[in-house]
């Protein structure tokens, strides 16, 4: 999950650095990161809510899961919408913040789950 987040948040990062004039190839990297950083996190997270739940509510835990990942991913989208705003103008700039603070997010949920992983004897 940490080196997920961490993946997820420097593709964030770089995406903060991108202007209105920013070429495709500059934007790659950026969106190739973010969802190289889901794919490396998201089945981790799973496994670790999985490890720690009897077999028995198995199905409940990883729905809740879901159920958190969709309404955090349908917040994400509200909140790029209206920190881009509707001028043309502003668009740039609202994404730029979002993705700062998309960065800091994830840089908190990494430092989180580092202090919550458990070290092997």
């Amino acid at each position: 999950m940490v080196i997920g987040a961490l993946i997820n948040a420097s593709g964030f990062l770089l995406l903060s650095r991108l202007n209105a004039h920013s070429s495709y190839w500059q934007m790659l990297p950026a969106f190739t990161l973010i969802p190289l950083g889901l794919g490396i996190g998201v089945p981790a997270m799973t496994t670790a809510v999985l490890a720690h739940v009897d077999k028995a509510r198995s199905g409940v835990a990883t729905g809740v899961l879901n159920d958190a990942r969709q309404a955090a991913g349908a917040m994400r989208v509200a909140v790029f919408g209206a920190l881009a705003g509707v001028a043309s103008a502003q668009i740039v700039t609202g994404l730029s913040h979002a993705a700062i603070i998309s960065c800091t997010l994830l840089l908190t949920a990494a430092t989180l789950a580092l202090c919550g992983m458990r070290v092997p004897r």
